[in-house]
This record gives structure tokens, sequence and C-alpha cells, in this order.
């Protein structure tokens, strides 16, 4: 008998204004890299392996690749501020407030990490031209689902 595991990504992220006024939702799979799988496959026989807690974002819109291990131009970071398991799926919530980072940028691609800085890099994905300003919060929400 023969058994097939994959992972999958999605991310949904969302802009909302200064008043809390949702301005843009984009819904984006995204690329489970090397370091992901190998983290994934560490924490199948040990504990020691820090589980996914930052997401970063960033302002390149390099292609994404299984060998990416960081983000190509980091901007800022923000912690997993919710974490939610459902049978297969794992779902990262975090929050780039205003004022994270502290100047307005393009959003170009987004990164799960375990650690803030450094660490290993999950998952990567290109976002398309999203505008962070300085009053905007933004919300990320990864979810990694498991299918056989």
């Amino acid at each position: 008998m023969k058994d097939t595991l994959q992972l999958f990504g999605q991310v949904t992220i969302q802009v909302h204004d200064k008043d809390g006024n949702l301005e843009q939702e984009v819904i984006k799979d995204n690329l489970i890299v090397t370091g992901g799988k190998g983290l994934i496959a560490d924490r199948l026989i040990s504990n020691d392996t820090l589980v996914p807690s930052y997401i970063r974002i960033g302002s390149s819109s390099q292609t994404a690749a299984l060998a990416d291990t960081t983000l190509i131009s980091h901007q800022a970071a923000a912690a997993v501020t919710s974490t939610v398991i459902n049978g297969d799926t794992a779902q990262y919530t975090a929050l780039f407030s205003p004022g994270n980072p502290a100047t307005a940028i393009s959003i170009e691609e987004a990164g799960l990490f375990n650690l803030q800085t450094g660490g290993v890099m999950i998952s990567r994905l290109l976002t398309g031209t999203i505008t962070k300003t300085v009053t905007s919060s933004v919300t990320l929400i990864w979810t990694l689902k498991v299918n056989g």
C-alpha cells in the first residue's frame, strides 16, 4: 500500500484603513519551501524545533523558489497572535498594526517563520502590490493544510 502526503498553503491578506474599514482583501496560494518541509518533518520526531511564530513582509517581487530561506527584501515582522488547529489544517494570524513598519511600503512578498529574525522560513508567497501606509493595518492569515 502506498500513501501520499501533501502540504498546501494559502494566505488571506486584509488591509484596513485607520478607521478599521476593509480596503482590500487578497487570497493567494503560497510555496512551502524546502526549509519548511524539513521543519515539519523534524516536528514529527522532536519538540525541540520551534513552531511558526512570525510573519514577515517585504518589498521584492522576485519569484518564490523551493530553495528560498528568507525574504528577498525584508521590511517588517509581526508575531503570530492566533494559532488554530482544526483537523488537518493549521492557521496562523499576525497583525501589522499602524506604525509597523514606520514608513509606507508596497508589500510584494511575505513569509512564515519560526523566529522574528533568522530562523527557518516555512513558506513564501508573492502578494502582488499591496500598499501599507503608516496609518493602515494589515492582517495576514496563513493557512497550512495537510492532504493525503
